[in-house]
């Protein structure tokens, strides 16, 4: 049996057809990419600030209700370490202890909050002892001013509460496991968070950051932390 050419044309789109649908199909698109482009960003920004809005309660909920409650606070140039004379020592080291501290002016990316128990002799020389230590820091390598902001916090062994605070801070190499309270924060004061304020307040500022390197939303972080004494 012969089939006709109506027939033919009744199976299927001629060329002529399927040319006009597809542009048809693309002047629709193109008016609707502008749409769905802005869509997208409107959204992109919208998550992005509640991301940084709820980081900027997140360490504002910290700092008021951990590390106010401090008796001393002791500012490093990092978690790694200090700079001494111009090199870069471990102030956990016997030979270390108390260089690289940081006092009126200076700036850092380590914060130290030591918690003092009850002094059983207030009347000797020996210090009380150290019950917590709460630290908050700046987690990047030498040389670089933005990544994550981490916190430990350690309640102090009996056995070893009257031993120099330096020994008592967790070893340099361990910083990858403790708690993220930032996800990504860029260092202002001369690539460091933290400013010492004549040594009985410390000033942090920072800029939150979230989004990728096409487009960021940030916020700028100002922050003012006294220990109660």
């Amino acid at each position: 049996m012969k089939t006709s050419d109506k027939d033919l044309q009744k199976k299927g789109y001629t060329l002529v057809e399927m040319l006009v649908t597809m542009s048809i199909f693309t002047i629709v698109m193109a008016g609707l990419m502008p749409f769905y482009i802005q869509s997208s960003e409107t959204i992109f920004t919208a998550d992005g600030k509640l991301d940084t809005n709820e980081d900027v309660r997140k360490i504002t909920d910290f700092v008021v209700n951990e590390v106010r409650e401090s008796n001393h606070f002791i500012l490093y140039d990092s978690f790694s370490g200090s700079w001494n004379e111009g090199v870069l020592v471990d102030f956990r080291l016997p030979v270390n202890h108390g260089a690289g501290r940081l006092h009126d002016g200076e700036t850092g990316k380590f914060l130290l909050m030591v918690y003092y128990g009850v002094d059983p002799y207030p009347g000797d020389t020996t210090p009380a002892p150290i019950e917590r230590l709460i630290g908050i820091y700046l987690s990047v390598a030498e040389g670089v001013t933005e990544g994550p902001v981490r916190v430990f916090d350690i309640d102090v062994p009996l056995d070893s509460q009257y031993q120099p605070v330096e020994s008592l801070i967790p070893a340099s190499t361990v910083q990858n496991n403790h708690e993220i309270l930032i996800d990504d924060m860029k260092a202002l004061l001369d690539g460091d968070i933290f400013y010492n304020y004549k040594d009985r307040a410390i000033l942090m500022n920072g800029q939150i950051i979230h989004g990728n390197d096409f487009k960021q939303i940030t916020d700028t972080y100002n922050f003012t932390i006294a220990p109660r004494g």
